[in-house]
């Protein structure tokens, strides 16, 4: 094998390398900070986008205006609050101007992620520490 084949393998080798390490660090950095529930608004059910919709449309602030531009103001809140539920319309970590969308648009696509919350599922026991000192002096 030609040396100078081998030292170019060697440095797209090492820029891959370089590349990866770049990639995962951010996407590190964008799971950390994920809070969504879904990828994509297009996995949003319709039933969810129309509770939220009932629950603005209630609040008092919106009582008094006429019914068009409750309209709006509702689908403006709806709006928010679904791209706050949306992983890819949240923003970027380390540049909130930026959202994961377009950071990603183009390299690679998310097509399905968990999140973990740090406790979450641990059930809190219940003891009555006095009861609990009872017992050890009975013994």
């Amino acid at each position: 094998m030609d040396e100078s084949l081998i030292y170019i393998i060697m440095l797209v080798s090492i820029a891959v390398s370089a590349l990866c390490s770049v990639l995962e660090a951010t996407l590190l950095s964008i799971l950390i900070k994920a809070e969504g529930e879904f990828v994509s608004r297009e996995e949003i059910p319709a039933s969810v986008i129309e509770e939220e919709k009932r629950i603005e449309m209630g609040k008092e602030d919106l009582a008094n205006k006429p019914e068009q531009i409750r309209a709006k103001i509702v689908e403006g809140r709806v709006n928010k609050l679904m791209a706050q539920r949306c992983l890819i319309e949240q923003p970027f970590v380390k540049n909130p101007d930026q959202t994961i969308e377009q950071l990603i648009s183009g390299k690679f696509s998310i097509v399905k992620f968990e999140r973990f919350v740090l406790g979450e599922g641990l059930e809190k026991r219940n003891e009555n520490f006095a009861d609990e000192v009872m017992s050890q002096i009975a013994r």
